[in-house]
């Protein structure tokens, strides 16, 4: 009966490792992807403020219903917060959203700090400084969708073994 209690136990601490590997492999894939989903965002403002001339609280809200997961959830917020208070700057109500959304998302610190200071540049200047804005994030987020890519690609298999590994030397450890 303790044999298998212990043969079970092994099994267990084996699997759960081997799936925090996993998951900790799969991170990059996860920035990627919402580097991509706010690539997709900002060429839909880009797009809202050259052709359309919405104002940025409509801007916003027509983005989040063609985006998807925090993005959505990060434009959705700004417009809210444009629409309802006066008094709320375009830069501030960008920056206060941006920490609460985009920490929740795959975004790595670097990346949240680049998207927060883009805000400032949004309702301050003329169309074609921020449209100039927008395309500068957007090469921005093009190198580092390339270099994520590349960081999910070498990691993800070296991860994946670890966690196995670590887990079986914990199991060694233990018995």
């Amino acid at each position: 009966m303790e044999l298998a209690l212990k043969s079970l136990g092994a099994v267990f601490v084996v699997l759960s490792s081997t799936l925090i590997g996993y998951y900790l492999s799969l991170k990059d894939d996860f920035r990627a992807a919402d580097l991509r989903e706010l690539k997709r965002a900002l060429s839909i403002l880009k797009s809202e403020i050259q052709f359309a001339i919405n104002f940025l609280p409509i801007a916003f809200q027509n983005i989040s219903s063609k985006t998807e997961g925090n993005i959505s959830l990060l434009f959705s917020a700004v417009g809210n917060r444009l629409k309802d208070a006066g008094n709320d700057t375009v830069a501030a109500a960008w920056q206060e959203e941006c920490e609460t959304h985009l920490t929740k998302s795959g975004l790595v610190q670097r990346d949240t700090e680049q998207v927060a200071q883009f805000g400032k540049t949004l309702g301050y200047l003329d169309t074609s400084l921020q449209l100039r804005g927008i395309d500068m994030l957007i090469n921005y987020i093009e190198d580092t969708i390339t270099e994520a890519e590349a960081a999910s690609g070498k990691n993800k298999r070296m991860l994946r073994s670890m966690g196995f590994l670590g887990g079986l030397v914990v199991v060694v450890v233990l018995l």
